[in-house]
């Protein structure tokens, strides 16, 4: 397994306004990680307006404007994770051991809101398609894949 080292920053809803977003909108997207270019907005009104611009509802999501690519990401978990971590994992769609990121994040609730700097230097592709999970142990809690395309 080949582990790249790549710039994450993850914001586990550390946001107040954010932590207390609409029960309802996670509920709606439990399983679903919602892929922008564009920053995440920090209150929850945006954030639905947000997710309502950028849901994939298919979970396949394309990327344009790299190397390298921005990647922001609200992950809505299909179950509270509880006082564990959940794990987040990038690996390549057509081969899932091929690897390119594990990391591990506390969360505080369902939603948890990441961004993370993919560049061709940690081994990230061009045309290539990804394998974006959160999980804690094996179960799956949030999906999705994304095509990585140049300018």
């Amino acid at each position: 397994m080949r582990l790249a080292v790549i710039s994450i920053l993850i914001a586990v809803v550390g946001l107040a306004s954010i932590a207390n977003a609409d029960d309802k909108l996670v509920r709606r997207h439990a399983g679903h990680i919602v892929i922008s270019p564009d920053p995440v907005p920090e209150d929850a009104a945006a954030l639905a307006e947000f997710v309502k611009l950028n849901l994939a509802k298919d979970r396949n999501y394309d990327l344009y404007n790299g190397p390298p690519w921005d990647v922001n990401l609200v992950a809505f978990l299909s179950r509270d994770p509880g006082r564990e971590a959940v794990t987040f994992r990038i690996s390549d769609a057509k081969d899932p051991k091929q690897t390119l990121v594990v990391s591990r994040a506390p969360t505080r609730g369902r939603l948890v809101i990441m961004s993370l700097s993919a560049t061709t230097a940690a081994g990230f592709e061009v045309g290539k398609t990804y394998s974006m999970r959160m999980t804690r142990g094996k179960t799956v809690l949030a999906r999705c894949e994304l095509l990585l395309r140049q300018r």
